[in-house]
């Protein structure tokens, strides 16, 4: 059985979702998996960060946790 997401979790997955529909589920399956380490950069990430912008990947909260 899948845990439940945090909060956190749920915001970041309707963020990608306001961005792009269908971006949830993937940002949802990488949030699942523990080798990507998405739940951790979203624990770890201020509330007030936790907003997916269009464009470039770099405008991402996840990637600028990823990319440093």
């Amino acid at each position: 059985m899948a845990r439940e997401l945090t909060d956190k979790e749920k915001k970041a997955i309707a963020e990608f979702e306001r961005t792009c529909p269908s971006l949830g589920a993937m940002a949802e399956k990488n949030i699942r998996s523990e080798a990507t380490g998405w739940a951790e950069i979203i624990a770890e990430t201020p509330d007030e960060e936790l907003i997916a912008r269009q464009g470039f990947t770099s405008n991402s909260f996840i990637y600028k946790r990823i990319c440093g």
